[in-house]
């Protein structure tokens, strides 16, 4: 039986971070015993930085750092991620580093079911841990798991890749020392320790979940560059609009919470503009003073959350109108009524599309305290307009850009 050591009622950093960092610290020490080596998945984010830090402090020299580069990682401004890691914590006692792309994408390519696919990521990763904890003499893992993700899987919201695995490590024991804090509790410690703590937060299955369907190499290049350019854009436009890539409010509201681009295959259009949904959504829009918007189906279907925490798949509908951001609430509502199967409301801000592309890209920013309930960034749609002519003239075989307008619930935050 494994023990799972989850730390549920830390002091809150935001009021005290130096008294936080030091009872997360004889946290670790406690739960940690005189002969026990460790493991820690390291991907480089807020949350296992936070924790590696930690470990350094508390049980140095003890914990073995493992960062995988498993193919789905992101590029900033085109270097590779995973570069980045290795150059913040290659000076750290214990670090390690492995290349598996080629290992994961044996579990992922070519799977179409979204549940089937983050199941294929969860097996490499629990078998490629378990062969470094078995490798290294390590019997104890420790990861940053964070509360709304332990929520979120319990409720069935979302399959994350590492909570619930905890018996496939071959670990005697798991340490979570942030299993009782949100994102905003998070970055407050990794103020307090010196650590970038304004990034984005990036899904554990990394882009291989912003590729909703059946995924290749190619598909997952043209990702890769669309999401840079979002990443790469967004912190300069935030800091110029408030002042500062990301602000935190005094409930621990972030602005903007989360930003990315999500690739889909482009679908035909002939069966969507015959559907009972499309004529729902322009009776909508007619209700609201926007009689001629053209709208169709995107054709991969998407994840979105019930109002009894569930989650389901189903549509999202493509418009294209200029509707001012004071309308986007009203317009997004045709998914909030939750009757008609339709989990998105994406505008398309990419205008004419030219020749005959590939992939469709959305782009999703929002707004959120602690990602179990999110609302759209108030963006500029110049600004949308001028990413958006990045992505179709920098990325290969796309066609449309489209921005989410939905808030959470009725989607979720990811696309899968």
């Amino acid at each position: 039986m494994v023990e799972i050591c989850r730390f549920m009622d830390p002091p809150s950093p935001r009021e005290n971070p130096g008294d936080a960092v030091q009872k997360l610290v004889e946290y670790i020490k406690a739960n940690m015993g005189p002969d026990d080596k460790g493991l820690l998945a390291l991907s480089g984010g807020v949350d296992s930085s936070v924790v590696a830090e930690l470990c350094k402090r508390a049980v140095p020299g003890r914990v073995i750092l493992f960062h995988i580069d498993h193919g789905f990682m992101r590029r900033f401004n085109g270097r590779k991620e995973s570069d980045l890691v290795c150059g913040g914590f290659s000076g750290y006692p214990g670090f390690k580093f492995q290349e598996a792309g080629d290992f994961f994408y044996k579990y992922v390519f070519g799977v179409e079911d979204s549940d089937e696919k983050r199941a294929g990521f969860r097996h490499a990763y629990s078998e490629l841990l378990k062969e470094v904890m078995k490798k290294h003499g390590c019997d104890v893992f420790l990861d940053g798991t964070i509360k709304p993700d332990i929520e979120e899987v319990d409720a069935g919201i979302k399959l994350q890749h590492n909570p619930g695995l905890e018996d496939k490590y071959g670990a005697e024991k798991v340490i979570e020392p942030l299993a009782g804090m949100i994102k905003a509790e998070v970055r407050a410690l990794a103020k307090e320790l010196g650590i970038p703590h304004l990034r984005p937060p990036f899904p554990g299955p990394g882009l291989a979940v912003r590729t909703p369907g059946a995924i290749d190499l190619k598909r997952l290049e043209v990702e890769k560059q669309a999401n840079d350019i979002v990443e790469t854009e967004f912190p300069g436009y935030f800091r110029e609009k408030q002042g500062a890539e990301m602000v935190i409010g005094p409930n621990g509201e972030q602005k903007p919470f989360q930003y990315f681009a999500a690739t889909f295959i482009r679908r035909g259009r002939e069966e969507a503009k015959s559907s009972g949904k499309v004529r729902a959504c322009k009776e909508h829009l007619a209700a609201l003073g926007i009689p001629s918007a053209g709208v169709r189906i995107l054709g991969t279907k998407v994840t979105g959350k019930t109002p009894e925490d569930k989650r389901v798949y189903d549509d999202a509908i493509c418009i294209t109108a200029d509707i001012r951001p004071g309308l986007w609430p009203e317009v997004a509502g045709i998914a909030e009524r939750g009757l008609l199967g339709i989990a998105r409301v994406l505008l398309d801000i990419s205008g004419t599309c030219k020749g005959k592309p590939v992939y469709d890209v959305v782009i999703r920013a929002v707004d959120s305290t602690d990602a179990r309930t999110a609302k759209v960034s108030d963006v500029s749609p110049d600004f949308l307009k001028s990413l958006s002519g990045r992505i179709t003239s920098e990325c290969r075989d796309v066609g449309n850009v489209f921005f989410d307008i939905t808030p959470k619930p009725p989607a979720t935050i990811e696309y899968e």
